[in-house]
């Protein structure tokens, strides 16, 4: 076996403390079992070069870019789905407008000529126009007087002075305001008042107002239908009001000149141009606008996720570790989400341009291209910025969603508003407005026949928009400012991971890169915590690879470090030791930069981590305790990535990674992805990540955790090899790891560092000496054993009493009197129960045991056997228990998250919800319709540009070319305005409608031009010819007339001559999707705890501790509904009746409808959650039912209901059958199209309600009214739970339905319905043996145990917890080999037993234990629990077990006690009870510190002890823990060991897996030893001992300069050639000196067999039983004449060597591994 470590970042500095540290700086090693492992070491070796240079490339931006993008297509097509969706949803509105082209806009007749596209006007003389039949005026006065007498003469009006009568005609001067007033409270149409603002002399200037009862509508000069074409009617309207205007100006002319004026006026409306202009790109153009609106949703959502994803999970801060800038992490984001980005760019373009009979037919194409793309990039950028909303994972969907919505609310409701240019460009930075902008301008371009072009997009063509150039610029500066922002959040809010600088630091100076002198400077030692007795001087002479100065971290009010000080130095193991709690993964994150210090500093390599982050992370390898992976890569993709990110080319990147995983056992695992793992072979893949490329400084947190025992051997002489080359700091619970590896110690004891020093010196701190251990059979006799002890040695010492094992200090003064001692025993051996002897040197564990300040356990003597017998509640009772209490528990995880909560379930969509409700009212505001405006051409301030036309030819004199109009207007000379204007039209449609008005005057006769394209042109084109007229008359060279027009207000006019309509279809619709859609996308929200509790296995642990599913699934159900109802559908209705101004939505019948919807559509989608959340985590099941809404909550019923609005053809085509499909099977677009008819009948009500007094003669223009109901029934024309075309009735009992069978399917999920049924139709062919291996090598025992099984399994009155029969376990697979994971085991567990299993990683143990749990169905085989056979089906049998998974299984949002105390509420039991067994279970297993704080806080070791304490609290028959102690300390171990013998004495069985052989051998009855998922031995552990592993085991700890001899010597013997890089001579004689080690051990015990060797370990067996007093003379001759021997160890055969040799003997037979 070869084992190859690339390691080619190594400096000279390294090389030079290999030759003084004697360490590994050879090229080849042995390893345990005798081969060569070889070490790729970029030194210069005697006769080797390990490594070509060419087959690295260097480490630049561009080749870093290169391996991200690598990186991201393997994911994006391992996503392919996911990435399909994502980059087709850009699209996919741009082609369903392709498809609705003929509906949205029909084919138009090709014009024939230029001629016949105008249309001529007709003149019409003043004469004709309608006189006013009566005109009050006022004040009455002289001038007044006779100006209106002039006036009624000319109108031909009498004056009336005395008689003020409406049926009179004539003209009357009223005295004063009062009679005003009641003379316009009987007005008619057809009559005026006219008052003059004079005091009674002759005005130089007139000055007066018209006011009729005619709604002029003066609050707008635009046509309410926005288009710029001729409206006759806005020139018809003021025939009468023009009439009286010309009478009053010519009569104050003729006053004014004393002549007569004698010109005869003729109006004419301007000859209009028709063209090829898009009559619908106004619709088209809106719809394009909410197009991109929507289009980008998906890919905003999706990027949000993934960046926040990457940034939570630790992954972000892993990759900067290893030299990934932040910048190129988003440029590789960026360039997979562009794919998108040129389809939604192009695509679009496409279909708006070149298709037939385009969309947009003037517009240049690369100009809509690029403003499509711009718009993208601004939306990529928005996401980038926004996802640091995201604090966690958890609402990540919601947040995007909702912050997408909310950015664009701004431009929404400022798109309509009018400004000044300067504020108009600020709004542009808005996001979305630059896009609006675009299609505004486009709208109005294409609309004339003109289009967006490189000539039209510098200047604007609306009021409501910049130019398109600047939108450009806009959205450009808008990516600039969204990346800059994400650029300094991530400095400021890196979340969990990563240093966080001050919100200030850009105003700071740069950091620059710390001397790496100044921080071995002595001064910078915190020296006060090196006066304890336990830390040792630093070493001369060697540089700290990692300095860790007055280091803590607070969080909350926990301070998990405290000032805390350590060198690990370059080419040295240091090992980090602490409690469960005790800061080492927060030391180890503030080290890697993966968490920032609340104070102090950490120097990695000279570099300052909070400073010089890149440098450092460049040379930062690390293994962290929780598994950071990329879900959609192979374990051999992941090695490789991380190779190629250290320089390697491909093929070198993936030859080394094969090799190293190879080493690590995972050689047949290299294709398999990550999550397909078991725990162990999870942790060696990280470990690979870590050692790849060769780091300078490497992090392992616990990187042998969840290892079988002979793994972590393997792993142990990789991490030696590295020894001399690379600083290593690691963390372990297992103490005999830290002994054979660790150079330095540091200990952590509450935050504070307690112990640094070398092993060695830590162990004479404490006084070194001998171990004594003691196992027993029985009952220990310990006060007969110490008797016999302390007679031959009386300073031995009790050192502690763990289960049926006693451990004694005996003093090394005393090693002559061992013997004696050992004779003593061993002759009363039977008679004292003695089982096993064993003798050593102080170990680490000693000193750990005495250094971490352990609080004192229980005594065995107080662990007695009585248990709580407690009253059970059954029944009913139980029932409304169970629920009451699941239902608490739903609120204290709101509760949990109550600021996310509340912020993003209730205030932000009850917020949006009254935003839109009140935005959506349609209705024009009456009140200020009709106000006085002075008519003139000021009207048209806001048009960018104002235009007339004149021609003056008066008296023979050519007119004057300084003629001025008021406000700005271009006044341009015409001798023929008509032929002008039409040229015009005919060369720029946009041009012509700059022209307002025209002006021909001569001698006898005058015509006055207007347009009709915006309203009040004819008062203002009278205006403006009374002006010019006495400009002329008078020569003067300003305006000396104006006219106001403020019309009377008529409140019975819309009642009496208009219909009433209610919201407008299109805003009902809006308005009823927008709320439904934003309740259904915080209702998202909802499933993050059923797809956590899955995954956790809490909601598998609650149904086992008696919940039925059902009833578990109601109270999820029933909380959900509980705030979806009164939280957001509540709110929602009341702001539909409050904030409704257009007198529909408040209506109390649509409000109850609407609320049945929402109820209905609640419930069905809360059930379709569910499903969904049995398959997904919770971020993709998030991003599945986000897409959902939006696909067919809002596409596919919005598309229809346009469809019927177009009055599409109803043809039962497949875009009909789809649209019903969608309707029958998804929850959104039922609910969607149910809301849509109500909001619909909604409407058709409102027309009744509001129209019902012009019945029975009352037409409604809509498809559905029912005028007969309305009228002669005096009923709402449509009902809401009718069943017909219009009425929701039918969508109401989709839903229902609906929620029916899905809810039936989550239910089949849950009691693994759909797993049974696959599993047997997917192995119905297979052939299930009892056993499928060599009946030869079947064990007798095992054998046995199959027919004692056979037996008992249908035995209804057996008394054993369980009997398991022939199970086996096959997981099918429809492409490539199935995995058969369990084979027909077989085993039964008597009551008051504990029963252990044994196996390496992936042996199929938890497998096993969770087809035991019901959690997996059995492929083959019986299980019976007590008298009753295992099935999901039934609450019985699992209530007759409890189970500790392997990961966790607890709610992390309880605390530790609730957690507990739900178990037991579950089970049954009463209020006394459980608080009596929380606490008693709490207790024993240490964790009352921590009993009321939340599990989320714990340690992993923490955690692992609730886990056991919830195991056993329950009192359950048969408790199944899978590694219950796996991450726990030393010391938090025996507390777990003690509640695990407390539920023995209490006749429990138990059925344990562990990979701690001590443990195992201390705990179990009987043993199973599993290898590839078939048992291959059982037996007690003294039965397997006696036949499997005779004698003795010994290990001897080298010193570790001696282990680089060991290693030399061997490699020397081995290759025939000396490879040392160091001193020959001295390697030489240390190398004789291990020879002479095992030549002397080899003449003391001929019968030893080597079972391990390891750089600082050897490891014997010592095949025949020997006297220890025997032993232990020889091997204190043997360390006496062998300096290089540190310590020893000596015991009768352990546990551990019978699992090696199995694990070893079936390595070379493995045939199919089971996960």
């Amino acid at each position: 076996m070869v084992i190859s470590i690339p390691n080619n970042d190594i400096n000279d500095s390294a090389v030079k403390n290999m030759q003084q540290k004697h360490a590994a700086a050879t090229c080849q090693l042995p390893n345990n079992n005798g081969n060569i492992v070889k070490i790729l070491e970029p030194v210069k070796c005697a006769s080797k070069q390990t490594l070509n240079k060419d087959n690295r490339y260097p480490i630049t931006t561009k080749a870093t870019l290169i391996v991200l993008l690598w990186k991201q297509g393997i994911v994006r097509l391992s996503r392919f789905l996911h990435t399909g969706i994502e980059w087709s949803s850009t699209t996919l509105f741009f082609i369903i407008l392709f498809f609705l082209k003929n509906e949205l806009m029909p084919p138009t007749s090709t014009y024939i000529g230029e001629c016949d596209n105008v249309k001529s006007t007709e003149e019409k003389f003043m004469e004709e126009y309608k006189t006013p039949r009566f005109i009050l005026y006022t004040p009455p006065n002289n001038v007044t007087n006779q100006l209106m007498a002039m006036t009624a003469k000319i109108l031909q009006l009498e004056n009336n002075t005395y008689n003020l009568e409406h049926s009179v005609r004539g003209y009357y001067p009223a005295v004063n305001d009062a009679s005003i007033m009641n003379y316009m409270k009987g007005m008619k149409d057809d009559e005026a008042i006219v008052i003059f603002q004079n005091n009674g002399s002759f005005p130089w200037k007139l000055n007066y107002t018209i006011r009729m009862k005619t709604p002029f509508q003066t609050n707008i000069y635009e046509s309410m239908d926005g288009s710029f074409v001729p409206h006759m009617q806005f020139g018809t309207v003021y025939e009468s009001f023009a009439k009286l205007q010309w009478a009053i100006d010519k009569s104050y002319l003729e006053m004014r000149t004393g002549d007569t004026v004698n010109q005869t006026i003729t109006m004419q409306e301007f000859p209009f141009v028709s063209d090829e202009g898009n009559e619908y790109i106004e619709l088209i153009c809106t719809i394009l606008t909410i197009t991109c609106f929507v289009s980008l949703v998906l890919v905003f959502v999706f990027l949000i996720s993934r960046l926040v994803e990457e940034r939570i999970s630790g992954i972000q801060e892993l990759m900067k570790m290893i030299g990934v800038s932040s910048y190129l992490l988003g440029i590789s984001h960026i360039i997979f989400t562009l794919p998108g980005g040129l389809a939604y760019s192009f695509i679009g373009t496409i279909v708006l341009t070149t298709t037939p009979n385009p969309y947009v037919a003037h517009s240049t194409f690369l100009l809509i291209y690029l403003a499509l793309l711009l718009h993208f990039f601004t939306v990529i950028a928005m996401a980038f910025a926004a996802s640091y909303i995201a604090r966690n994972s958890q609402y990540v969907v919601t947040v995007a969603v909702f912050t997408y919505v909310v950015l664009w609310i701004p431009s929404r409701l400022l798109s309509n508003l009018t400004m000044d240019w300067r504020l108009l460009w600020i709004t542009g930075l808005l996001p979305h407005m630059p896009c609006y902008w675009f299609w505004e301008e486009l709208g109005k371009l294409e609309a004339f026949g003109q289009g967006v072009t490189l000539s039209t997009m510098m200047s604007s063509h609306s009021i409501h928009s910049a130019p398109v150039f600047v939108g450009f610029l806009l959205m450009i500066l808008q990516c600039f400012i969204f990346f800059a922002l994400a650029w300094y959040l991530n400095h400021v809010l890196p979340g969990k991971y990563g240093h966080a600088k001050p919100w200030n630091f850009i105003f700071k100076h740069c950091g620059k890169k710390v001397d790496p002198t100044i921080i071995y400077d002595d001064e910078m030692v915190n020296l006060k915590q090196f006066e304890s007795e336990y830390f040792e001087n630093s070493p001369m002479g060697i540089k700290p690879g990692i300095k860790i100065d007055n280091v803590s971290k607070n969080f909350q009010k926990t301070q998990a470090l405290k000032d805390v000080s350590f060198n690990a130095y370059e080419g040295e193991i240091t090992v980090l030791l602490g409690q469960n709690g005790a800061g080492k993964t927060t030391l180890m994150s503030i080290i890697t930069g993966m968490m920032s210090a609340s104070s102090g500093k950490v120097y990695v390599n000279g570099n300052d981590t909070t400073v010089n982050h890149d440098e450092v992370r460049r040379d930062i390898g690390l293994c962290p305790q929780h598994n950071l992976f990329f879900t959609d890569l192979t374990v051999l993709k992941h090695v490789v990535f991380f190779f190629k990110l250290k320089g390697y080319r491909s093929h070198k990147a993936y030859s080394d990674a094969e090799e190293l995983l190879k080493n690590l056992g995972l050689e047949e695992k290299l294709h398999s992805g990550v999550t397909e793992l078991s725990g162990g072979m999870k942790r060696r893949v990280q470990l690979a990540c870590a050692l790849a490329g060769g780091s300078s400084v490497l992090v392992l947190d616990e990187p042998t955790s969840g290892l079988d025992v002979e793994t972590r051997r393997a792993l142990w002489d990789q991490l030696l090899s590295l020894r001399g080359s690379r600083t290593v700091l690691l963390t372990t619970h297992f103490l005999e790891e830290a002994d054979a590896l660790a150079d330095r110690v540091a200990l952590l004891t509450s935050g504070h560092l307690c112990a640094y020093a070398t092993p060695m010196f830590l162990k004479k701190a404490i006084g070194s000496g001998y171990r004594l251990s003691l196992t027993f059979t029985g009952d220990n006799k310990r006060a007969d054993v110490e008797n016999i002890i302390t007679s031959h040695v009386k300073d031995a010492a009790f050192k502690q009493e763990s289960f049926n094992t006693i451990i004694y200090d005996l003093p090394s003064k005393d090693s002559d009197k061992f013997a004696a001692m050992f004779n003593a025993l061993e002759g009363k051996r039977e008679e004292l129960n003695i089982k096993n002897i064993g003798v050593g040197v102080t170990n680490l564990e000693e000193v750990f045991l005495k250094l971490s300040a352990i609080e004192k356990t229980p005594a065995e003597d107080e662990t007695d056997g009585n248990a709580i017998t407690p009253i059970k509640i059954d029944g009913f009772r139980l029932w409304a228990r169970q629920f009451s209490t699941l239902f608490k528990r739903q609120v204290k995880y709101i509760i949990s998250k109550k600021y996310s909560f509340l912020l993003l379930q209730i205030i932000l969509p009850i917020l949006l919800i009254c935003i839109f409700t009140r935005t959506y009212n349609d209705e024009v505001d009456q009140s200020s319709s009709n106000m006085a405006r002075l008519m003139n051409l000021e009207l048209y301030n806001k048009m960018v540009d104002k235009r007339a036309l004149y021609n003056v030819d008066m008296r023979g004199q050519r007119a004057r070319t300084d003629v001025k109009l008021c406000c700005g207007t271009t006044v341009e000379q015409s001798t023929d305005i008509i032929g002008d204007i039409i040229r015009i039209g005919k060369e720029d449609k946009l041009e012509y409608n700059k022209y307002l008005i025209g002006i021909e005057i001569n001698d006898t006769d005058a015509k006055i031009l207007y347009t009709t394209t915006v309203r009040h042109a004819v008062p203002v084109a009278m205006n403006a010819f009374s002006n010019v007229l006495a400009m002329e008359l008078l020569r003067t060279n300003e305006p000396i007339i104006s006219t106001y027009n403020h019309p009377i207000e008529d409140e019975d006019y819309h009642h009496r001559i208009i219909l009433q309509h209610p919201k407008s279809q299109v805003m009902t619709m809006a308005w009823a999707l927008t709320v439904l859609f934003i309740i259904q996308a915080s209702c998202i929200n909802f499933v993050s705890l059923p797809s956590a509790e899955r995954i956790s296995g809490a909601r598998h642990i609650h149904v086992m501790s008696g919940c039925p599913p059902p009833l578990y699934w109601l109270t999820s159900l029933a909380a959900h509904m509980s705030v979806t109802l009164f939280g957001l559908v509540l709110p929602a209705l009341a702001a539909a009746a409050a904030l409704d101004t257009d007198h529909t939505l408040h209506q109390p019948s649509l409000l109850w409808a609407f609320a049945v919807i929402l109820f209905l559509g609640s419930l069905s989608f809360f059930a379709i959650m569910y499903l969904i959340s049995f398959n997904f985590n919770e971020k993709i099941a998030s991003v599945l039912l986000i897409g959902l809404l939006i696909l067919f909550g809002c596409m596919t019923p919005s598309i229809k209901n346009a469809s019927e609005m177009l009055s599409v053809s109803q043809a039962r085509d497949a875009w009909y059958y789809a649209a019903r499909l969608a309707g029958a099977l998804l929850p959104p677009h039922a609910a969607t199209e149910g809301a849509l008819r109500a909001a619909q009948v909604a409407r058709l009500n409102a027309y009744c309600h509001l129209n019902r007094h012009r019945c029975p003669r009352l037409l409604v223009p809509d498809n559905g009214f029912d005028a007969q109901r309305c009228c002669e029934k005096n009923q709402n024309p449509r009902c809401y739970f009718c069943i017909d075309d219009f009425s929701p009735g039918a969508a109401m009992i989709t839903l229902f339905l609906q929620f029916i069978v899905y809810m039936s399917l989550v239910l089949a999920m849950e009691y693994g319905l759909f797993n049974i049924l696959k599993d047997r139709l997917f192995n119905w062919r297979t052939y299930f043996t009892t056993y499928t291996g060599d009946e030869a090598e079947l064990d007798p025992k095992v054998r046995a145990e199959e027919v004692t099984a056979s037996n008992l399994i249908n035995n209804q009155h057996s008394d054993k917890a369980i009997v398991v029969y022939s199970i086996h376990k096959r997981y099918p697979k429809t492409i490539g080999r199935s995995c058969h994971a369990v084979k027909g085991i077989s085993f039964v567990v008597e009551k008051g037993k504990c029963f252990g299993l044994l196996g390496v990683n992936g042996a199929g143990k938890s497998t096993t234990f969770k087809m035991l749990s019901a959690e997996e169905c059995v492929s083959h085989g019986q299980v019976r629990i007590g008298h009753t056979p295992l099935s999901r089906w039934s609450t019985q049998p699992s209530q007759q077990l409890s189970y500790c998974p392997q990961f966790f299984g607890l709610d992390e949002f309880l605390t530790g006690r609730e957690n507990l105390e739900l178990l037991l509420i579950l089970r049954g039991f009463n209020d006394d009870d459980i608080e009596r067994e929380v606490q008693h279970w709490i207790d024993i297993v240490g964790l009352s510190k921590y009993a009321d704080v939340a599990v989320s806080m714990y340690s992993g070791g923490c955690v692992r002890r609730l886990g056991a304490a919830a195991t056993l609290a329950g009192g359950a028959p048969l408790a199944l823990l899978d590694e219950p102690s796996a991450g726990v300390d030393p010391a938090a171990r025996r507390r777990l060991h003690r509640a695990l013998r407390r539920a023995l004495a209490r006749r429990r069985a138990l059925l344990v897996t562990s990979h701690s052989m001590d443990e195992m051998e201390a705990l179990c009855d009987r043993i199973g030893i599993m290898s590839e998922g078939t048992l291959k031995a059982l037996d007690t552990p003294t039965g397997l001992r006696a036949s499997h592993a005779t004698g003795h085991t010994l290990v001897l700890k080298l010193r570790p300069d001696a282990a680089a001899a060991a290693t030399t010597a061997t490699i020397s013997d081995a290759d025939g050639e000396d490879s040392s890089l160091l001193n020959k001579h001295s390697d030489e004689t240390d190398g004789r000196e291990v020879n002479n080690l095992k030549e002397k051990l080899g003449a003391l015990f001929s019968d030893n067999v080597p079972t391990d060797e390891h750089k600082t370990m050897l490891r014997y067996r010592i095949t025949e039983t020997r006297n220890y007093s025997e032993l232990f003379d020889q091997l204190e001759q043997l360390k006496s004449s062998c300096p290089i021997i540190e310590d020893y160890s000596i015991t009768e055969t352990t546990l551990e060597e019978v699992f090696l040799s199995f694990a070893k003997n079936n390595k070379s037979n493995k045939s199919d591994n089971p996960v």
